[in-house]
């Protein structure tokens, strides 16, 4: 297995309780792992980073993971890692983000109302009733736009010209035809609202710009878009909208309450910053430590203000009070209010929020070891970048783009069966209501892939790779089940040139030489601490596989 994922994945367990229905299958120092620990831990993998092994060699696998989880978090503890400056203070800001989630689905968003005639008016009022049938035409400059555009006005038949001229290559097939599209879709299509409310059917437009070219649209028939088709759009968006309103009022509520001050020291601070760049302006430790904000048991420091937009990759305020205090209350204050509010509330005291903490900080605990243990900077020369490059031609391909059709089942001789009747002429059309893909019976069994999902479909999509157009595939064990299919079109895949892609490789090589250091490191850290490691064989042999 894949262990950057397996990490990964074992940081998302929770703590399990310790019962006779849940043995200890292995104890790492005064640490135990139980049955279900390693029976959810392998059931969150997803198919192709599970063991390929089986039976009690593969739950050693999962085990170990587990095992070397703890003993990476011990070495971490003995070097002193959870008391670094940077992980507390990244383990606090990601504890104080929990509790504003909590306190968010606690307080604000059952006050959220959303009725069916707010829904209705939102529809009519953003003009989504409307749908227009739409073609175009895209080219590469305004001249050549205004040539075709005399041509159509002498009579031209567009979809003629759309076959022939058009950039978007896909759509030239069909005439430039998009399909019908509402006033929203018109602004992604970088169509003006003017436009698309005024332009007279069967007439050409002027010349629209679209990002680096430029596109001649046309418009035929027209009908009313189905609100229930729309309804689930229009319920996220008013939904953001109300949390919004109940954020800000929340945040002016609880600033009354906090006492909530500004305070001259860090204001002043971030006042005499000049805006620009660099974006973040570096503070001393004395500047970053003053208070800006004061409120009844905690404070926003001048240095946390700018560690929030930093994160958010948000440009400050910087230069003017009016603009730091707008700045502030828009991304700063309510993290930190909404926070204090769940602290009041015993929330940062509950079972549940410790338990993730706890979580929490094995994750970054992780994370520090593994920089720690990379740190040094991998000299890669050109020749061993060009070497992987040449060793490993599918890891930069173009992704390849697969359409199959299969029927999905989730037991392998009934799998076998179905292959049976498809290779002897029956219509899948009468056997894809078997399928336990959901919306198989809707698509006809048909399935979108691309290549970098092999890690969500497992050995579906190597085998989807190597299959002949229309011949009958399997049945593949997936994650799923057992998948019968056959490959109905394919695209790309093709090599690139090594100048294209030179960075990815490099990129690349890298991560698999820091892997192998973290593999170094594992290793050491067994042997390390060996004698404190027990596994219990017959507990193991209770763990049910996935």
């Amino acid at each position: 297995m894949s262990s950057i994922f397996a990490w990964a994945a074992a940081l998302l367990l929770a703590a399990c309780a310790r019962t006779p229905e849940d043995p200890v299958v292995a104890r790492v120092g005064d640490q135990a792992i139980t049955r279900k620990e390693v029976e959810e831990f392998a059931a969150s993998l997803l198919p192709g980073l599970r063991s390929a092994k089986s039976g009690q060699q593969a739950r050693r696998d999962y085990l170990q993971t587990l095992i070397d989880e703890k003993l990476l978090v011990r070495q971490a503890r003995d070097q002193g890692l959870d008391t670094a400056r940077a992980l507390v203070a990244d383990l606090e800001r990601a504890c104080r983000q929990k509790a504003v989630e909590a306190y968010t689905k606690t307080h604000l968003e059952p006050r959220i109302h959303i009725s069916e005639e707010d829904l209705e008016a939102r529809f009519a009022a953003e003009g989504l009733a409307r749908e227009r049938a739409l073609r175009r035409l895209v080219v590469r400059t305004r001249a050549e736009a205004e040539q075709l555009r005399a041509a159509l006005e002498g009579g031209a038949d567009f979809a003629a010209l759309a076959s022939s001229h058009s950039l978007e290559k896909s759509r030239a097939a069909r005439g430039g035809y998009l399909g019908f599209i509402d006033r929203t879709w018109a602004a992604r299509l970088q169509i003006p609202p003017q436009v698309f409310e005024s332009l007279p059917a069967g007439r050409v437009s002027a010349p629209l710009p679209l990002r680096d070219a430029w596109q001649l649209i046309l418009f035929a028939e027209e009908r009313s878009a189905d609100f229930k088709a729309r309804r689930p759009r229009l319920q996220r968006a008013a939904w953001k909208e109300q949390l919004s309103r109940q954020h800000r009022a929340a945040a002016e509520e609880l600033a009354h309450e906090f006492g909530l001050r500004v305070e001259r020291d860090g204001l002043e601070i971030l006042r005499h910053k000049r805006p620009g760049l660099p974006l973040f302006p570096p503070l001393s430790e004395q500047e970053a430590a003053a208070p800006l904000y004061i409120y009844e048991r905690g404070q926003i420091t001048a240095g946390e203000y700018l560690d929030a937009f930093r994160r958010a990759g948000v440009r400050p305020g910087l230069g003017d009070s009016l603009e730091v205090a707008r700045a502030a209350w828009q991304l700063v204050i309510p993290e930190y209010l909404f926070c204090e509010a769940a602290r009041r509330e015993g929330y940062l005291e509950t079972p549940a929020f410790l338990q993730w903490k706890e979580r929490k900080e094995v994750e970054l605990l992780l994370r520090a070891l593994r920089q720690r243990a990379v740190s040094d900077p991998l000299a890669l020369t050109d020749e061993e970048i060009e070497q992987f490059y040449r060793e490993n031609p599918r890891l930069f391909a173009v992704p390849a783009e697969l359409w199959i059709q299969e029927i999905l089942l989730e037991d392998a001789e009934q799998a076998a069966q179905v292959r049976q009747r498809l290779d002897a002429g029956e219509d899948i059309a009468g056997l894809v209501q078997l399928s336990q893909r959901p919306g198989a019976a809707q698509t006809g069994g048909k399935l979108h892939l691309h290549s970098y999902e092999a890690p969500i479909y497992g050995e579906l999509v190597p085998r989807a790779l190597e299959a002949e157009p229309g011949q009958w595939v399997g049945p593949v064990a997936t994650g799923e089940g057992y998948s019968v299919f056959r490959l109905l079109e394919k695209s790309g895949g093709q090599a690139q040139p090594f100048a294209a892609v030179r960075d990815r490789v490099k990129a690349t090589l890298r991560f698999r030489r820091e892997e192998e250091l973290f593999a170094v490191l594992v290793r050491a850290v067994r042997e390390q601490y060996a004698g404190q490691v027990r596994v219990f064989p017959e507990a193991l042999g209770q763990v049910r596989l996935p």
